[in-house]
């Protein structure tokens, strides 16, 4: 990388060197003969700059603008120096202002100084006084969740859950690859029914991004064109820089995450309340009229099969503020395992299964706590490696593939795996009489 841009700058200079040895050696000639510079009239100081063709350049590319295409960041356009430039101006430009402004005391965190605080952030705009956009009105219209399940889905594109098959990708496996003998068709149906039967009545937010192909930034916070940093967990822009730097000083995060939030509207929460309705519960029971009763405290928990240790991923999730992390670390101690199913950890069978078991314990509980749960998969990972019971049974073959890791096929199947799972967290909520009060995002 480092003697990419070395390659680079070095261009540069050659570049501006032969263009300033060309006029000058324009020059020398003028001179040696003694021909006298012809006498040119006034040139107004527009018409001047651009003669020079770095001006000429910029004027090219600001006109190329207007031919991009409508959304450019759905392509994938975005390129390195772009993300560097725009994520380093950021970071200067907020210190900048941090520095000019000093430090703004109007309020203090029920969290010490140790996470966000609005009332210091100089770019902060409070819209507590403004109405709810109407569109999210009418969205969530006579809904009242007290459940909130959190699907991260890994290197899984807009046009790929549900499949797209005008797509990009789509086309491109279309144009550069094969068909096998009996090969299952790559169609929509064949890769993500459960998904394509609920798209109709979503919401999708297609104009976010990420900003680094890396797993662990993506979790921290995305980008779109319209916001600096729209919310994975923390609504934090990423840096363009390999592992998880924003985990170290002096880079360290520094915006609020959703959980923390969760954790803001506990500390403010009517704890009396909840304390006196167990007696409430008692009393009801006393006359066989027990309900069943949702406390307004939030429960926070993630689950990833990913070894926690890597690349800091459950200092992620702790510092964002989630109650319980649970990682391969903790699913091998819980199931007594001491070797990981692949490279990364464990099948995320065995995440899911985990969530099944919390959730059973926490709707025993009365009053039950409202939960917010983070689910993490890693299956549609680099080398996408299914479980091998699903695998034996479901495994289909899509295009002739003779990359040594055969990486369409097993992407394509990943795929259908993780439509799979989806459709079996739906309706498990829904067998548990969850579904109507549980919103689900991914």
């Amino acid at each position: 990388m480092l003697a990419c841009y070395l390659l680079i700058g070095a261009s540069a200079v050659l570049a501006r060197l032969f263009i300033k040895y060309k006029y000058k050696h324009k020059i020398i000639q003028h001179d040696l003969f003694k021909i006298p510079k012809p006498t040119e009239p006034a040139t107004p100081s527009v018409a001047r700059h651009f003669k020079d063709p770095l001006h000429k350049l910029i004027l090219f590319l600001l006109c190329g603008t207007i031919f991009l295409p409508r959304q450019p960041w759905r392509q994938l356009t975005s390129t390195l120096l772009y993300d560097l430039v725009f994520s380093i101006s950021s970071v200067v430009i907020t210190k900048t202002i941090r520095v000019s402004m000093g430090e703004i005391n109007t309020a203090t965190s029920p969290f010490g100084d140790s996470y966000y605080n609005a009332a210091k952030d100089p770019h902060y705009i409070s819209n507590l006084d403004s109405p709810i956009d109407p569109f999210i009105v009418q969205a969530l219209n006579e809904t009242n969740f007290t459940n909130i399940v959190h699907v991260v889905l890994e290197s899984i594109r807009m046009d790929s859950f549900p499949w797209d098959e005008q797509g990009i990708l789509h086309n491109h496996l279309r144009k550069n690859f094969e068909k096998p003998r009996n090969a299952t068709p790559i169609t929509t149906s064949n890769i993500t029914p459960f998904i394509h039967s609920l798209a109709a009545n979503t919401l999708a937010f297609e104009t976010v991004y990420s900003v680094c192909p890396l797993s662990h930034k993506s979790k921290i916070g995305c980008t779109s064109f319209f916001v600096l940093a729209d919310l994975v967990y923390c609504g934090q822009l990423p840096l363009p820089l390999d592992f998880t730097v924003e985990m170290e000083e002096p880079a360290k995060m520094y915006q609020t995450c959703l959980p923390q939030v969760f954790r803001h509207i506990n500390s403010v929460g009517d704890k009396e309340s909840e304390v006196l309705s167990v007696f409430d519960q008692q009393q009801l029971q006393t006359v066989g009229r027990a309900v069943g009763r949702t406390a307004d405290h939030w429960e926070t928990i993630v689950a990833e099969t990913s070894a926690g240790e890597f690349d800091h991923l459950k200092r992620i999730f702790q510092y964002a503020g989630f109650d319980a992390a649970i990682t391969a670390d903790e699913l091998g101690r819980i199931h007594e395992i001491s070797e990981y199913d692949h490279t990364l950890g464990f099948f995320d069978d065995l995440s899911l299964d985990f969530i099944w078991r919390y959730v059973d314990n926490a709707r025993r509980r009365s009053p039950k706590n409202r939960m917010f749960i983070g689910w993490v998969t890693t299956t549609t990972h680099c080398p996408f490696i299914v479980p091998p019971k699903w695998a034996n049974e479901s495994s289909q073959s899509y295009v002739k593939d003779n990359d040594q890791w055969h990486s369409v096929n097993a992407y394509l199947n990943a795929l259908r795996w993780t439509d799979d799972k989806i459709q079996e967290l739906i309706t498990g909520f829904r067998s548990r009489g969850l579904e109507e009060e549980t919103l689900f995002v991914m």
